[in-house]
């Protein structure tokens, strides 16, 4: 099915696009943010990572494994932002999960302190965890 759909959009099937967009804009946003802790960063880059992705579809390429590469090109994205502000990544989101009605989130004192040893780690193995 994701090959099909890369194929429209390599033929110019707008609306195939638009659904690739739907299916993946959310996630990629959310990379960014967590990555990068800036919404319009976030938002930019991910606007530039479709772009990228839409480029190269049309040039001729098909990803026998979509998200991977999607993803990659993410990570090379985010590496060339870091790299260029020299900011710190924000690797805790900041909302909480409630499941069966108890609440997950980190206290305020715990979450500090993960999010500083976070901090202390290198930006591959941030990667591992974001």
């Amino acid at each position: 099915m994701q090959k099909n759909l890369l194929r429209k959009i390599q033929q110019g099937d707008e609306d195939s696009f638009l659904t690739l967009l739907e299916k993946y804009q959310q996630r990629v946003l959310a990379y960014f943010y967590r990555c990068l802790g800036d919404e319009h960063t976030a938002e930019d880059l991910t606007q530039n990572v479709f772009l990228v992705i839409l480029r190269q579809i049309k040039s001729g390429e098909i990803w026998e494994y979509f998200d991977r590469y999607l993803f990659k090109v993410c990570k090379n994205l985010a590496l060339k932002e870091f790299r260029r502000r020299n900011v710190k990544l924000q690797t805790l989101e900041k909302t909480e999960m409630i499941e069966d009605g108890r609440d997950f989130s980190l206290d305020h004192e715990r979450k500090n302190s993960v999010q500083g040893a976070l901090e202390d780690l290198p930006f591959m193995q941030k990667q591992t965890i974001v």
